[in-house]
């Protein structure tokens, strides 16, 4: 999924508890697990001038890179953050690490060839979905469509409660990614641009 997708997910999750006092660290912890993704591809892309296809196939499989980018999406980790700093009374890191646990739980089902170990460093295993939320050699299609349909859902859930305004600009912006995402798929695959 992606990463604004997460955050929306996350934000209507625990939207019925309490949006004011959840909302920030829950949009961090959302985004957190793919931010060394794309710190890496910005580095590799633009400062060291490697092409895309090579950055996506054979560079983000390095074991180096794939273990940071496991640490970062491995549920054992984030629970045991979001409890160690929930009973040290960090409440605002402990919803951090819940955010990244519930994106996590996501990715683990919408990753095929390029999913995480989501239980690094204990066990080595990388589950590969039938599904992905972009591939088209495994329902890439499917997977997008539903990804739209249930993150504008979300979004309306959200809108429809009281949220601090910065939250409402958020998701319009999303809104506006998703949106141009989707016409310039559209277009690329009609080979207009």
């Amino acid at each position: 999924m992606n990463t604004p997708g997460h955050i929306v997910l996350n934000l209507a999750f625990i939207g019925k508890w309490d949006t004011r006092a959840k909302s920030l660290p829950m949009v961090i912890g959302s985004a957190l697990p793919d931010i060394p993704i794309m710190v890496f591809y910005l580095y590799q892309r633009f400062y060291s001038g490697v092409s895309d296809l090579v950055i996506w196939s054979i560079v983000y499989y390095i074991p180096v890179w794939q273990n940071l980018f496991d640490s970062f999406h491995s549920l054992p980790l984030a629970i045991a953050g979001a409890l160690t700093f929930y009973y040290l009374g960090y409440l605002f890191v402990s919803r951090i690490f819940v955010g990244m646990t519930l994106h996590s739980i996501v990715d683990f089902f919408l990753h095929a060839d390029d999913g995480h170990q989501h239980f690094f460093p204990f066990i080595n295993y990388r589950f590969e979905s039938p599904i992905s939320y972009w591939d088209p050699q495994h329902f890439g299609i499917v997977g997008a469509g539903m990804e739209l349909l249930v993150v504008m859902i979300a979004s309306i859930v959200i809108l429809k409660r009281e949220n601090p305004a910065w939250v409402r600009v958020m998701i319009y912006f999303i809104w506006f990614f998703y949106t141009a995402a989707t016409t310039f798929l559209i277009l690329y695959m009609n080979g207009i641009v």
